[in-house]
This record gives structure tokens, sequence and C-alpha cells, in this order.
């Protein structure tokens, strides 16, 4: 029965300028920073709480403001903000700042070739300067405890933290067959605009499922957790969870008959660039929406990496500040 991604049909097929950065959107982001949450212990909650209330922001624009600079005006000012508010202000940066784009866009992915082999140093063959989702994700964690790191530079930590971890669990930011992470792979569905492999799966929870807000929906991924899950996934590091996800992308969804090799179904260029015209691709053909996708198989990956996500935020989170 085609019911589990059902309520895709909730939201826009959303593909204008390609993008890979963005991983799960802003309701899954919130939904795993509220499992976070909800898996922390109360002295780390409170430390949390502290962190963002020193760094005294009450909006993104005000971190578009500063830039990369210090910030002053408003230290020591409740912000009120919560963890599900900060998931989403690194995404929204890339939007809003250049200066923060061309520091930070190289951070929310790691583009594994398939075909690598487990053995292989990914890091060396594919991090470049240090700019991945994985040596990022340690990074980050690193400055919470660093006495020379500031109050501010502290907060933005946090906040990329708790959205990088949501991104090293989206299968796609982890895995390239030559199609910059999904971003070139294109397909309609329903008789939509096309829209691209990635994208869809950035934007699986984009109208959010039934469990209506991020914090119902939240709950209701908890209760499905098993103590044995639990226990199995906090456990490894960073770069341990980017091969779990690359695993996926090259199991699951990259080995699905209607995916081949390299760009599909849009006019690139010599460079292989994707040609856009008004700001779309130019597709050469419509593919049909793929079947699996629509199987209970796919909708408990996401699930399940959404749950993997928050209950090891918490668990690095728990570890890091508890001390």
């Amino acid at each position: 029965m085609k019911q589990s991604f059902a309520w895709l049909a909730g939201f826009s097929l959303l593909l204008l300028v390609p993008c890979r950065l963005l991983a799960w959107g802003d309701y899954g982001h919130k939904v795993i920073a509220q499992i976070a949450l909800d898996n922390l212990s109360g002295p780390v909650s409170a430390k949390i709480v502290e962190m963002i209330n020193d760094a005294g922001y009450t909006s993104p624009d005000q971190l578009v403001v500063d830039g990369l600079g210090e910030h002053d005006s408003q230290e020591g000012f409740p912000s009120h903000a919560t963890m599900m508010d900060i998931s989403i202000w690194p995404d929204y940066l890339l939007t809003k700042s250049d200066e923060f784009k061309r520091m930070t866009a190289p951070w929310h992915y790691l583009s594994m070739d398939r075909n690598v082999s487990e053995s292989e140093d990914k890091e060396a063959a594919f991090c470049r300067n240090n700019d991945c989702l994985p040596v990022q994700v340690n990074q980050a964690l690193s400055n919470l405890t660093d006495s020379s790191v500031s109050v501010k530079q502290k907060f933005v930590s946090l906040a990329m933290l708790i959205n990088l971890m949501g991104d090293i669990h989206q299968p796609l930011n982890c895995s390239d067959e030559g199609d910059h992470n999904g971003t070139e792979k294109y397909f309609t569905w329903n008789g939509s605009k096309p829209i691209s492999l990635h994208s869809l799966w950035n934007n699986l929870l984009r109208a959010g499922p039934p469990g209506g807000s991020p914090v119902a929906y939240a709950k209701q991924l908890e209760a499905k957790i098993k103590p044995e899950d639990r226990a199995a996934w906090e456990s490894g590091v960073a770069s341990d969870w980017a091969w779990e996800s690359y695993q996926i992308a090259d199991d699951k969804i990259y080995a699905l008959p209607a995916f081949k090799y390299g760009p599909q179904n849009v006019k690139v260029d010599s460079l292989g660039n994707l040609i856009l015209r008004a700001g779309s691709p130019v597709v050469t053909r419509s593919v049909p929406f793929p079947e699996a996708f629509h199987s209970d198989d796919y909708r408990q990956i996401v699930e399940t990496q959404l749950e993997k996500s928050g209950i090891r935020l918490a668990w690095l989170l728990n570890q890091t500040l508890g001390k």
C-alpha cells in the first residue's frame, strides 16, 4: 500500500538552485534537537541553557551582523532560544551570509565516492583542509570545553554541532557517485516539476508527518526506541556515523534501478556543471518517482536516522559537558 510517503503530498516539491547543504529541512533538525534534549542529563541541560543565554542571541540575523567577529552588545542577555531554535541557524546563515557560507558550506557533507572500501582513510581521501562533516563535528564538540574559545564561539559551535549531527545522518550527505550527492539526479512525482534525489531526502519532513509538531513527532519516535538500540547507538565517532550513512545511500538509494551513474536526466556543460534556466535545471526527460520510496522500508530508514541522530547528539553532549 502506498502510504509511507503519503505525507509528502503536503509540501511543494522544491528545486530551484540545487543545494546539497541542507539536510532534513527545519522540521527534521528540530525533531533531532528535541530527541536530544529529552535525553540530556539535568546538569547538562542546564549548562546548555546557560551557554545559549550567555551568548545573548535572539535571532540568527544577529550572527549575520556579527559575521565571524565577537559579540558584545547583548552578552549576558537571556535569549530564550532553545536547542530546537538554534538547530536550524547554521542552515539559515548559509543563505544570508556569504562569509559564513564560504567558511562553513563544506562542513555539511562528506562526498565519499561509491564503491570506496571500508578500510580506506575517508577523511584523507575526501576531506579537504578539514572542511567536511566528521572533522567539523569533532571540532565543534572540542570547542565546547576549550577555555580559549569565547562565549560567542562556543554558542556557534553548539549550534553547528546540533545541525551537523543531523546532517551526518542524512545518507546523501555522505555519498556521491559523480552527481554532487544526488543533486543532479532528477525525477518527477505526481506530475510535479522535477525534483532532485537529494532535494527529496532533504525535504521529506517539510510538511510534517502524522506526528504534527516537531515536539510531538520526536516523542512519537522516542517511544519506538528499544533499550538495545539505544545501547548500540551510543558508541562510535563521527567518521563511523558518516560511513553508516554512506552504506545506506550505497545499498538502499543509489542502488535502485531508477538511478544511473553520474548526472541523470539533466543537461550539463562540458565540465559537468548543471545547466540552469531561470534558476531551474534543464531536464531532458521525465523519470517517475521511484516506487521503492513508497515502501515502509524507506520510511523506517528516515525514522531510524532521526532517532540515531538525536540519541547520539545527547550522548555526545552528556559525555562532553557532564564532566
